[in-house]
């Protein structure tokens, strides 16, 4: 389940980290019985690990194959798409998936962070 990202330059993190227009938000949200789905719309990479982040009472509400597409048309990440559409085509409960999903998302978005940081520290030591 892990895969193994190439690390993004710091243009491409900065990008990949972003917070995405209105019109291109991801359409998602959480799941709470007995009252249905809560909207709760993705405007970056770290809302998503968050919106996938287990709970106890909620689960996360999205498609995974517009999940998908979302990372990879408006966020830019190819990568970490193929591998989403990959862990959501495994015959795999619904629950199952998400957690898959978060497994994926949570180290990228960490591994970004990490390359922005990196990046922007010989420059901050330059100054």
């Amino acid at each position: 389940m892990r895969a193994a990202f190439a690390t993004p330059s710091l243009s491409e993190a900065t990008r990949m980290l972003a917070v995405v227009p209105w019109a291109d938000r991801l359409r998602a949200g959480r799941m709470k019985p007995p009252i249905g789905l809560i909207r709760n719309d993705v405007r970056s990479l770290q809302e998503l690990e968050l919106l996938l982040e287990p709970a106890p009472s909620t689960l996360p509400g999205l498609d995974f194959a517009s999940a998908a597409a979302w990372v990879e048309g408006v966020v830019g990440d190819a990568a970490l798409a193929a591998a989403m559409r990959e862990e959501a085509a495994r015959d795999a409960s619904y629950v199952d998936r998400c957690q898959r999903l978060h497994a994926l998302v949570k180290p990228r978005v960490a591994q970004i962070r990490e390359a922005a940081a990196a990046a922007e520290a010989p420059a901050k030591e330059e100054a």
